[in-house]
């Protein structure tokens, strides 16, 4: 309707010859359409808003699948909170500290790797390549090389054979190419947090399709490497094939059911890892891929795609991290499974207790005669995991981390003193484990 109405007033403007009627015409129509123009605006902001409430309200483990394709709009960052308390209020400053700090760069020595000697490895295989295109969404926004799904296609269409024999040699140069390890990021706020701080946006990676293809192959091979050689805990679960979120559950149910079979309380541990995937060293992640003896051509693509990445500041500006996998990556949740699989690693299996994980999600479940014995068997095990996230550089949080018992005839009086660095955590009435609600 607005539409219609500019329209017509433009072109009674353009349209009328006499002097002063048209100047008059034209104030109407810049008015109008000046009006116009604010509304779209603010109906495009209005809506974007929406979209990124319902974004962030999924349950993906935090890692948003979804496209970006509202054109320039950009949710505006008034301000950002300093550790010393001052406030960042310039935008471009605003934007570039919560890029640097989501994507930070920390001295660490690199691991030497000896790749003179590399053994056979299969090349990658036109079914591989393919059936990796096949799986890419349409409709993702390109990297910085301006390339769609569509483009690169038609690419591999073209030429298959060479379009694979690129790809290939990366792998035997161990080689992954600079361009596609640059991100443009886009800056998605999180659901009913507190803006002035950076850690209240979830930071996406716009990156190359070409090395995103790459990036699938390589992780496929890591998998393959992985399941075959049974390298990963039983306990682990999520981004594993056959081990999804229903197996997960049935376990705990299973748990918590035998528990109550045999007599006992049973508790539900639930620990949250604050920006696990994000946190990570690139060193360790080496030192996981060399003390797991993945095949050496593939290890140096890895130690490739994990070296001098860079995500693009507002000025155009490069700035180098090395901490973390680009969200949007897909050897970010595989590389993850390894930091993972040495926590379970360090628990032995016991009738009386089981820990699990499901990607970054870890549950400790307990049983026991008498609900105040839960205090001295957690002790260890919170201590192992203080150890392990301390080794990994990663930090639990103490006000996430809740617990849950179940009784078994009578009501539960006592509850028991369980500690996160050395602070007690809190018993709830309802915990949400993999979208299901726990209650006693």
């Amino acid at each position: 309707m607005d539409r219609s109405k500019v329209r017509a007033l433009r072109r009674r403007f353009q349209a009328c010859q006499e002097p002063q009627e048209r100047i008059e015409r034209r104030i109407v129509f810049k008015r109008e359409y000046s009006m116009y123009k604010k509304q779209i605006i603010n109906e495009k902001t209005s809506s974007f808003r929406n979209f990124l409430e319902k974004l962030v309200s999924k349950n993906n483990l935090g890692l948003v699948k979804d496209v970006l394709k509202i054109g320039n709009i950009e949710l505006r960052i008034e301000k950002i909170k300093l550790a010393i308390g001052n406030y960042i209020e310039s935008f471009k400053e605003c934007r570039n500290f919560i890029i640097k700090s989501h994507f930070p760069y920390i001295q660490k020595d690199n691991v030497e790797i000896n790749f003179e000697e590399c053994e056979e490895y299969p090349a990658f295989t036109l079914d591989e390549v393919e059936m990796c295109i096949d799986k890419m969404k349409k409709g993702k926004a390109p990297g910085e090389d301006g390339f769609t799904l569509g483009i690169i296609k038609e690419i591999y269409l073209a030429d298959p054979v060479w379009f694979v024999e690129i790809l290939n040699n990366c792998l035997n140069l161990g080689y992954f190419p600079g361009l596609w390890k640059e991100s443009r990021i886009v800056l998605i706020p999180k659901a009913n947090k507190d803006l002035s701080s950076f850690e209240s946006y979830r930071p996406i990676c716009l990156l190359a399709i070409w090395g995103k293809i790459l990036d699938k192959l390589m992780t496929q091979r890591l998998v393959v490497f992985l399941e075959t050689n049974n390298l990963l805990d039983r306990r682990q679960y999520g981004f594993r094939e056959g081990k999804g979120t229903l197996i997960a559950l049935k376990e705990v149910s299973k748990f918590v059911t035998s528990a109550k079979n045999d007599g006992l309380v049973s508790c539900i541990i639930s620990l949250d890892i604050k920006n696990a995937f994000n946190s990570i060293n690139w060193t360790d992640i080496m030192q996981l891929l060399i003390r797991y003896k993945v095949p050496l051509k593939l290890l140096k693509l890895f130690d490739s795609f994990l070296s001098e990445r860079t995500v693009i500041l507002e000025e155009g500006t490069r700035w180098e991290y090395n901490v973390g996998v680009p969200q949007g990556s897909s050897c970010g949740p595989i590389l993850w499974l390894l930091v993972a699989n040495e926590a379970l690693r360090s628990f032995n299996e016991n009738e009386n207790v089981l820990v699990q994980a499901f990607a970054d999600d870890f549950v400790i479940l307990l049983k026991a005669t008498a609900s105040y014995k839960f205090s001295d068997m957690s002790k260890d095990i919170m201590l192992q995991f203080e150890q392990w996230a301390n080794t990994y550089n990663l930090k639990f949080s103490e006000s996430k981390s809740k617990y849950i018992m179940f009784k078994v005839r009578k009501n539960i009086t006592h509850f028991p003193g369980i500690y996160l660095y050395e602070k007690r955590i809190s018993y709830t009435n309802e915990l949400k484990y993999l979208g299901i609600v726990f209650d006693p």
